[in-house]
């Protein structure tokens, strides 16, 4: 976490890659949706859970990104959704602007393990290791121990209960459930 706040705070050293410094110059956030319940008012004392959802490429199908939007908002969860046709690098680069804890990624096409494969290299070009991600969507049994193999957790088919996707989000949070 402290090489994250140094890229956003920029008081990370100054002989850094120019990739790693890429890194801060800015976020892929347009058309971005940020959901949140309480807003600023919000008065505990622990953080709130930031979830960043992501689909990377071509996969037009949402439906799935928007009800898990909706449900980890309705947990107390922090969202922001990329909306469709993301880069890795592009979602890199809004989870280090937006301090997120976990990457969600919606795929519908059967290709989370290669999606997953670049995000986890376009965070690592960024020096960022401590964003855990999470995939959902299309996920074939050989693809599930693939995605578990790079260390994406919390590998989510179709009809998969909400109540598990929050309480495996929480746990690797670290929050209290």
């Amino acid at each position: 976490m402290r090489r994250r706040h140094e890229l956003l705070n920029g008081t990370a050293p100054a002989a850094q890659p120019t990739a790693e410094e890429d890194c801060t110059a800015g976020a892929a956030t347009t058309g971005a949706l940020r959901a949140t319940r309480g807003g600023d008012t919000d008065m505990s004392d622990h953080k709130r859970i930031r979830v960043l959802i992501a689909k990377i490429g071509c996969d037009i199908h949402e439906r799935g990104a928007l009800t898990l939007l909706t449900s980890l908002r309705d947990a107390g969860m922090e969202v922001i959704y990329t909306g469709r046709y993301q880069t890795p690098r592009a979602v890199a680069m809004t989870a280090i602007a937006e301090d997120v804890d976990v990457i969600a990624l919606s795929d519908h096409t059967a290709s989370l393990p290669i999606i997953a494969d670049s995000l986890l290299a376009a965070l690592r070009d960024c020096g960022v290791t401590d964003i855990h991600v999470i995939a959902g969507g299309l996920l074939p049994p050989e693809h599930v121990l693939a995605l578990e193999a790079m260390g994406v957790t919390g590998n989510y088919g179709p009809g998969t209960p909400m109540e598990t996707i929050v309480a495996h989000i929480r746990g690797i949070a670290g929050a209290a459930t």
